[in-house]
C-alpha cells in the first residue's frame, strides 16, 4: 500500500491523503463490486448522509481533514505520524518515479487499522499507490 506525499511548506511537515470507504445501508461497498455499477443499482453503493456525517466528525475530532465527500466515502489528509497513529501502521517513505518525474511516497507495514468508534461507518482506508504504465 502507498500514499503519495507532499511537504507542507509551513511545518515542514509531510502532508498525506487516502480515500475512506464508508459502510452502506446495504452493507455492500464498492470493494464488493463483482458486476458493472449502473445508474439501477448504484444507490446500493451509496452512504447515508447519517454515516457520512458520523465518519467525517469522528475524523476531523482525530486531526484529519476532510477534503472531498466522494459518492462512495471521503477523501482524508492528515499528517504521516497522524496516520502512523490512528490506524496502527508504519509508513516507510519510498522514492518513486512516474513518467519521468520523481515523487516520494509512503508504503504502509499493514492495512491500516480502523479504529472501533470508526469501524461502524468505515469499511476501509485506502492509501493510493503509485500509477503503474505498461509500454
Amino acid at each position: 500500500m502507498y500514499t503519495k506525499s507532499k511537504r507542507v511548506k509551513s511545518a515542514g511537515k509531510m502532508e498525506l491523503t487516502a480515500d475512506v470507504i464508508l459502510n452502506t445501508p446495504s452493507g455492500v461497498t464498492i470493494l464488493d463490486v463483482k458486476g458493472s455499477v449502473t445508474s439501477e443499482n448504484v444507490k446500493e453503493y451509496q452512504p447515508s448522509k447519517t454515516t457520512i456525517l458520523a465518519a467525517s466528525n469522528l475524523l476531523e475530532s482525530y486531526g484529519f481533514t476532510v477534503v472531498s465527500i466522494t459518492k462512495t466515502g471521503l477523501i482524508i489528509k492528515g499528517e504521516k505520524n497522524l496516520f502512523e497513529k490512528k490506524f496502527s501502521m508504519v509508513l516507510t517513505r519510498t522514492g518513486e518515479r512516474v513518467m519521468g518525474q520523481s515523487g516520494e511516497y509512503f508504503r504502509s507495514d499493514r492495512a491500516p487499522k480502523i479504529p472501533a468508534d470508526l469501524a461502524q461507518h468505515v469499511k476501509a482506508i485506502i492509501l493510493p499507490e503509485p500509477p503503474t504504465f505498461f509500454p
